[in-house]
């Protein structure tokens, strides 16, 4: 008697989920990163332009921890911190000076749209943020991961193939903050549809899960 085995069929968003998630795009998959990002907040809709600037200033003038903490996948966490202003901090996982950061989970939904109007036009690319409805740590958490991934992607770019290297990254970042780039909300179909049209598309996946308002789809990079 022949036992007849169910294969589980993806549906055609999990496909989509699992190849982009796939694409590890020269990063380093088999270490953790030591680093971490502080977005730290001072009210509930921050200023989106000044955390942005400090964010690329941290990153300009910490180099090696920008590559390595980039290279294993951004991570970021949205706090609040007594008698520390508004913007990003990096800081070892180690230094006891990230204790002062208590991290910001919310359920209240905000309004996104009206903070990405308060964001510059740059000319290097258009990042699509998936409009789904989320909070203001989820939201970070997507934004964040998002200009990231344009820098790394624009590295990647540069360098051709294999494993991202650290000059590529700096020669990217440098170019980031220099031209800009532009933001808005975009559907998830829009996302996928943008990916499928041309398969070279950087999206960004939230893999980790933890925070449950994060779209798993996050956004996508449109080159101009």
């Amino acid at each position: 008697m022949e036992i007849e085995t169910k294969i589980p069929i993806l549906s055609e968003r999990e496909a989509f989920i699992k190849a982009a998630y796939a694409e590890k795009k020269g990063r380093d998959t088999d270490s953790q990163s030591i680093f971490t990002c502080y977005v730290n907040i001072d009210c509930p809709t921050p200023n989106l332009p000044v955390l942005t600037a400090s964010m690329l200033d941290e990153l300009s003038k910490n180099h090696f921890e920008a590559y390595s903490w980039a290279s294993k996948w951004d991570k970021s966490i949205i706090s609040i911190a007594p008698d520390s202003k508004l913007g990003c901090i990096f800081l070892r996982d180690d230094d006891s000076k990230g204790k002062i950061f208590v991290p910001v989970s919310t359920t209240k939904i905000v309004d996104t749209v009206e903070m990405l109007k308060t964001m510059p036009e740059g000319e290097l690319a258009f990042i699509g943020i998936n409009d789904q409805p989320t909070t203001i740590d989820a939201f970070l958490i997507s934004y964040f991961h998002m200009v990231n991934e344009l820098i790394w992607d624009i590295a990647l770019k540069q360098q051709g193939s294999g494993k991202i290297e650290i000059r590529s990254y700096i020669k990217a970042l440098e170019e980031v903050m220099a031209r800009g780039f532009s933001i808005g909300s975009i559907s998830e179909e829009e996302i996928v549809k943008a990916k499928k049209q041309k398969p070279d598309t950087s999206t960004r996946i939230y893999g980790s899960k933890v925070n449950p308002y994060v779209p798993q789809i996050m956004g996508v990079i449109i080159k101009s």
